[in-house]
């Protein structure tokens, strides 16, 4: 409870100092007050966040902006999501065109548009180098979202991602290795792929992983390391792996 208290003090004590600064229009007091509003995730606090951060937004503080399109996400106000988040975008804050080019790729919220969201992927990568962006942009020429397949120009993104630690682009990679699409079959490479994502909690690499070992396919064969394999995964939610799980012990391999 000390601790707590305590904690809660130096909040308070810095929100004052913040709202002092940020009513002399200092700008960056006013996107953190906003920020710690933020995080306080309450509606009223929602509210005193969307005030702070949008004078600082329309003060040039971009990175305000960014929040902002976050908050409006939270809402499901979608035009002001968009809004916000372009601005960020074209200001180089690169998790706005991340997500912006997430929006257009899904079309869960928004009309789908391929074009635009490869050229935000591509911006987020390029400049930004945000490797979620590479992934991304990987996965659509590795699939022709939009544009003609381009394998090897998918094979350089997932590895720059891979190699920069991002278990997705690992995966992929590692997917297509295993399965001998657009690069030569590799099983031992693909194994690689799949425990460096797997270290990363990537389930479905977890998952891929236990299959090498229980069909010994690329290495030597060994049911009680895929066994281990499929209940990491199972445990943090990848069906496949608690159904393989299921088939196994019917075969009496417990």
């Amino acid at each position: 409870m000390l601790i707590k208290n305590t904690k809660m003090a130096i909040i308070d004590n810095a929100k004052k100092m913040l709202t002092e600064e940020c009513n002399k229009n200092n700008l960056k007091a006013c996107g953190l007050l906003g920020r710690i509003y933020f995080d306080e995730n309450t509606s009223k606090s929602y509210t005193q966040a969307e005030e702070l951060l949008l004078k600082a937004c329309n003060g040039g503080l971009n990175r305000a902006c960014y929040d902002l399109g976050v908050i409006y996400g939270i809402k499901q106000d979608v035009s002001q999501e968009i809004n916000f988040y372009k601005k960020a975008c074209d200001n180089n804050i690169i998790e706005a065109c991340y997500n912006l080019g997430t929006m257009y790729f899904e079309g869960s919220s928004i009309k789908k548009d391929y074009s635009e969201a490869k050229k935000l992927f591509e911006k987020a990568c390029d400049y930004g180098r945000d490797m979620e962006s590479c992934n991304s942009l990987g996965f659509m020429y590795n699939h022709g979202f939009g544009m003609k397949t381009n394998f090897e120009k998918a094979i350089e993104l997932y590895t720059l991602s891979c190699n920069a630690g991002n278990s997705k682009s690992c995966h992929n990679l590692g997917s297509l290795y295993d399965n001998g699409k657009h690069v030569k079959e590799n099983k031992t490479k693909a194994k690689e792929l799949y425990e460096q994502a797997c270290k990363s909690e990537n389930l479905n690499s977890c998952h891929n992983l236990a299959v090498l070992y229980f069909e010994g396919d690329g290495v030597k064969k060994n049911n009680k390391i895929a066994l281990q394999l499929f209940r990491k995964a199972c445990q943090n939610g990848n069906q496949r792996s608690c159904e393989a799980i299921q088939y196994l012990n019917e075969k009496g391999i417990k």
